[in-house]
């Protein structure tokens, strides 16, 4: 049967020489696989390149996106340092401003230039990596970049604020030593100056200053360099002691235990002048602690730097 004959008629155009050609069964069975056997291994080598690149595709995709989570990391990481700094920077702007106050030095530095928030990231979480990756990268990349020129601006005229500062204290080193600055004992603050409920009376009464407890025999200590002016007791503050620092500046310490100095001496800040007690008008131990300036009752908490 495969040697059967199958003439073949080729027809030229527009009717012309019509050519013949026999051929065998056997060679267009051949020819017919071969055709076969190259269109199926042409499906079978685009399936695999397609899928070899679709694969591909997604391996790069995946990479991609890992390599943004990754890029979305450190700058969350950035922007909380500068978050960090920028909240450093705000103490150190408090501590200038108290330095300054204590010290009765004004700044030459525009209020409204020394501090201005820097805003950071919250999360960055809500960001969509599909979503036009590169639009959401740089967007991220500028605000970190504009948050740490705003903070070198900001560290920059601090700078030269604590320079100012430096300059004006070197000038003014034995009144500083005069003005109250530190603690006056460890403890406890149990009650602040201003208004408050009377422990004794139950009303709204203005309390004068602060009150530190802690236990019986606790050193109490001079906030500043100044003069004795006053060693003796009073019927709600008890034994009592007042400091003239000068400048208009006297502190008060009261319900002492143990006085160790006389009215007339000398003290430097940080000197112990006497223990804390419990005599007067109290509910427990502690020290009740006054600031004056010329004749009224400021809060002490701004004079306490330490």
């Amino acid at each position: 049967m495969l040697n059967k004959k199958y003439t073949i008629c080729i027809l030229e155009n527009k009717g012309g020489f019509v050519k013949q050609k026999e051929v065998s069964k056997l060679l267009l069975v051949g020819l017919f696989s071969f055709f076969c056997v190259c269109f199926f291994s042409f499906l079978i080598v685009a399936y695999n390149f397609f899928q070899t690149n679709s694969l591909t595709n997604l391996n790069k995709l995946n990479r991609q996106k890992e390599e943004i989570a990754m890029q979305k990391k450190y700058i969350q990481l950035f922007a909380d340092n500068l978050n960090k700094l920028n909240s450093k920077l705000k103490k150190l702007n408090d501590f200038d401003k108290k330095i300054r106050i204590a010290a009765n030095i004004s700044s030459n530095i525009e209020e409204n230039d020394v501090f201005v928030g820097i805003g950071g990231f919250s999360s960055l979480d809500d960001i969509e990596i599909d979503a036009n990756i590169n639009k959401n990268h740089f967007a991220l990349i500028r605000k970190s970049y504009e948050n740490n020129k705003q903070l070198e601006e900001l560290i920059s005229l601090q700078e030269n604020s604590f320079k100012e500062l430096l300059k004006e204290i070197k000038n003014k080193k034995s009144i500083l030593s005069k003005t109250p600055a530190i603690k006056p004992t460890r403890g406890w603050l149990t009650s602040n100056f201003g208004y408050r409920v009377s422990p004794f009376t139950g009303k709204k009464d203005f309390h004068k200053g602060l009150d530190i407890a802690n236990k019986i025999g606790t050193p109490v200590k001079a906030t500043g360099d100044g003069i004795i002016t006053f060693v003796g007791t009073k019927t709600n503050y008890g034994k009592l002691i007042k400091v003239d620092h000068g400048r208009g500046f006297v502190t008060v310490y009261a319900h002492l235990n143990k006085i160790q100095v006389k009215k007339g001496d000398f003290v430097k800040r940080n000197e112990q002048i006497a223990t804390m007690g419990n005599t007067g008008r109290t509910t427990g131990p502690h020290l009740h602690y006054e600031v004056i300036k010329n004749g009224l009752n400021i809060n002490p908490q701004k004079y306490i730097l330490n």
